[in-house]
């Protein structure tokens, strides 16, 4: 799962790069699961997703 992953974090504009780094002024999404990340790449299918930030809109989901 973290390889299917790492092929969504390299910039738009460069597929197969080097991945994009958390930096003051750069886009990026974000979402809130309702457990830990190892666990969510254990069994996705079973998450739910409390809220999103996509592109800077912000869904709030309950």
């Amino acid at each position: 799962m973290l390889d299917a992953l790492s092929r969504h974090v390299t910039p738009a504009n460069d597929p197969g790069g080097a991945p994009r780094r958390i930096a003051v002024g750069e886009s990026s999404d974000l979402i809130i699961a309702d457990r830990p990340l190892a666990e969510v790449l254990e069994l996705p299918g079973d998450v739910r997703t409390f809220g999103s930030v996509i592109g800077g809109v912000v869904s709030i989901f309950r």
